[in-house]
């Protein structure tokens, strides 16, 4: 039954453009030309299967046969270590070749920097003398102390991989297990060829592996929930007492581990193992102890994220979330940190709008990625436990984030990497659940479909959709994040020296909202919504009484900012520095107004990378040879008395990627 619902589910939200419907199109722009790509190309796919099917008779199955046996002729633990190595090296390679080894997103260097204080012994370090200078967005700098908004699992693993100098590397390596667990899991549950079917299916999953390229927390996380389930056969098919407690031990931990790293991840996860274990559980209830032993097992990292959370947040269930976003970051219908209402009419858009976007990004082929999962759930005559069990990760992953406001995408569709696994699982399912209903023409093309999918997918045979189309889009992006800043540091040869980091307008604005007391969601509302020369009068109007006065604070700048268009935030390359001067001077505009606006014709650089590469000291204050920090102008000389007998220098961000010009001159 379960099958059933769930293959509707993804039906009535994941192919009928729901989101779309629901907001006029809106939500996904792009999906209808990606639709006709999908009709053209699946279309041909299934021309150029039927005609293999009627052409060459029963040679396709022969050689299908022949590389079935090929592939299980490699004794298990051989095939195990080529898969896991693969996956290592293709997120590896792709974080190098299309990451440039840096991290590409505001989590990742907020997480980075926590990890920073955690190196040097510090769950949080004391908050800045000036934290204009050095405020990041995701990063908390409140009631005295300096740490970051997620959990502290994240920065942990990120501190061991600073440790020894690889950080870009531990999510490869995290990849590695998770291929590891699912394939231990397919095993175990299904047997051993769907296990190498959904280990090389996992392996050509773009979304997989270039999310194992980045530094984000989602990967450590699905590590975790696939430990779980691995472990989660030999647990319901245990021959003695031992052996299962060893296993409700293994899936209690993982399970508590994911915690640490992503809770609400681990509360999907939880959901979905338990209601199983629970059927077990029922049946046999002498097994209840079991489960004790993995509550016990659990609560170990478990116990971790409390006095972590105690020691920064100041209560155990508190998360640096709210401490940033208010109350209003948690889970449920109500408005947003932002004011704007998450309803259930919003949640349903949500979930539409994440499996649509996994059409897409999942496996990149030339039709959409859930079609294959879909129809092998309607074609299963009698679903295992085992296909129900991940059809509940698939719907309690998609119902949590439904209920959860933000719109996550990173490379897609983030907040399902963790049911990633489920679907590939239930796509290797898919060719022998319609095999076995149809005839040997049928059944070819069955076998056939996904193979000529995955070539088309990596040889990017149908134009501008597939894995070379992607390589090129994430290599070619953000081009100036992709900066190696620590080589350019390295050969710059700075010592005892304080770099100014000039950001555009709006990041100034902000930090100097942030600094005033100003609460992070009230500042982007503002930056947002207002003119910035009028924002930069009433905030310079409030930064001439100090202490500041942060009582109604983002009333009074609401007050004084009238909704407009938004004046030179982001720097205009296509000026000159005069023309930048003669677009920013226009009638009636402040001196104070235009000063900031041309200040960013010399180009600007984002802020957070440059805190990554500050050092925390022993003590839990930021030091060591060079400290980077915001160029706020004039301003920068209070830091005269805390930083002047450093040497001052200035950040030349790069014009290009070709650019090769000395990055560092002098203040």
């Amino acid at each position: 039954m379960i099958a059933r619902v769930t293959a509707l589910l993804l039906i009535a939200l994941g192919l009928v453009p729901t989101a779309n419907l629901l907001t006029r199109g809106a939500a996904l722009p792009w999906w209808p030309g990606v639709v006709t790509w999908w009709v053209m190309g699946g279309l041909a796919l299934l021309l150029v299967a039927y005609l293999l099917a009627r052409v060459s008779g029963d040679g396709v199955e022969r050689t299908a046969s022949r590389v079935a046996r090929a592939v299980m002729a490699l004794p298990s633990r051989a095939f195990l270590l080529i898969v896991s190595s693969l996956g290592f090296a293709l997120s590896a390679a792709t974080a190098w070749y299309c990451f440039n080894r840096q991290p590409q997103s505001i989590d990742e260097m907020a997480e980075l920097w926590h990890a920073r204080m955690l190196l040097a012994g510090h769950l949080s370090i004391p908050s800045a003398a000036h934290p204009e200078f050095f405020s990041a967005m995701n990063v908390i700098d409140a009631g005295g102390r300096w740490y970051s908004q997620f959990p502290i699992g994240g920065p942990l693993i990120l501190a061991v991989g600073l440790a020894a100098g690889l950080v870009w590397l531990v999510n490869p390596l995290l990849i590695a297990l998770t291929v590891r667990n699912v394939y231990r899991f397919v095993q175990r549950a299904y047997g051993e060829p769907l296990a190498r079917g959904a280990a090389i299916l996992l392996l050509v999953a773009p979304f997989f592996i270039f999310m194992g390229g980045s530094e984000q927390n989602h990967v450590p996380a699905l590590a975790f929930a696939t430990l779980a389930l691995a472990a989660l056969p030999s647990w319901w098919q245990a021959s003695s007492r031992s052996a299962a407690y060893r296993q409700a031990a293994i899936i209690g931990a993982a399970i508590g581990a994911m915690a640490i790293v992503r809770p609400l991840d681990a509360l999907a996860a939880a959901a979905a193992i338990g209601l199983f274990q629970l059927s077990t559980v029922i049946a046999t209830p002498r097994r209840w102890t079991e489960l004790v032993v993995q509550c016990l097992a659990g609560a170990i990292p478990f116990a971790l994220l409390v006095w972590a959370n105690t020691r920064t947040t100041g209560a155990p269930l508190r998360f640096g979330y709210e401490v940033m976003w208010g109350a209003n970051h948690g889970l449920g219908f109500h408005p947003s940190p932002f004011g704007a209402p998450h309803t259930p009419r919003r949640g349903l858009m949500l979930a539409s709008l994440y499996l649509m976007k996994l059409d897409l990004y999942l496996f990149e082929w030339p039709i959409p990625a859930l079609v294959v999962p879909i129809v092998g759930l309607l074609c299963l005559r009698r679903p295992s436990r085992w296909d129900a069990l991940l059809c509940g990760l698939v719907v309690a992953v998609l119902v949590a984030y439904a209920l959860y406001w933000h719109n996550g995408h990173f490379l897609g569709p983030r907040f399902l990497y963790t049911a990633v696994p489920a679907f590939v699982i239930l796509a290797a399912r898919a060719p022998g659940a319609v095999a076995a209903r149809v005839g040997s023409v049928g059944r070819t093309m069955a076998y056939a479909v996904i193979p000529i999918a995955v070539v088309v997918a990596l040889t990017g045979l149908t134009g501008p959709v597939g894995v070379p189309a992607r390589l090129a889009e994430y290599r070619g992006g953000q081009w100036q994040l992709k900066t190696d800043l620590a080589r350019q540091l390295r050969g710059a040869r700075l010592t005892h020296a304080l770099v100014f980091v000039h950001e555009g307008w709006g990041a100034r604005l902000m930090a100097r909202m942030w600094a005033a007391g100003v609460e992070r969601a009230d500042a982007e509302r503002l930056l947002a919504t207002s003119d910035a020369c009028a924002l930069e009068l009433a905030l310079e109007q409030e930064e001439r009484h100090a202490p500041a006065d942060t009582v109604g604070l983002a009333s009074r700048l609401a007050a004084a900012t009238p909704d407009a268009a938004r004046r030179l935030l982001r720097p205009r390359p296509d000026l000159s520095v005069d023309e930048t001067l003669r677009f920013a001077i226009e009638p009636g505009l402040a001196p104070s107004c235009a000063a900031e606006s041309m200040a960013d014709s010399a180009g600007t650089s984002l802020y957070p990378p440059f805190l990554d590469l500050n050092r925390v000291t022993s003590d839990g204050h930021v030091g060591g040879g060079v400290v980077f920090v915001r160029d706020l102008g004039a301003h920068n000389e209070v830091l005269r008395g805390q930083l002047g007998d450093r040497t001052w220098y200035r950040y030349r961000p790069r014009r290009s990627s070709a650019d090769t010009t000395a990055p560092f001159v002098r203040y």
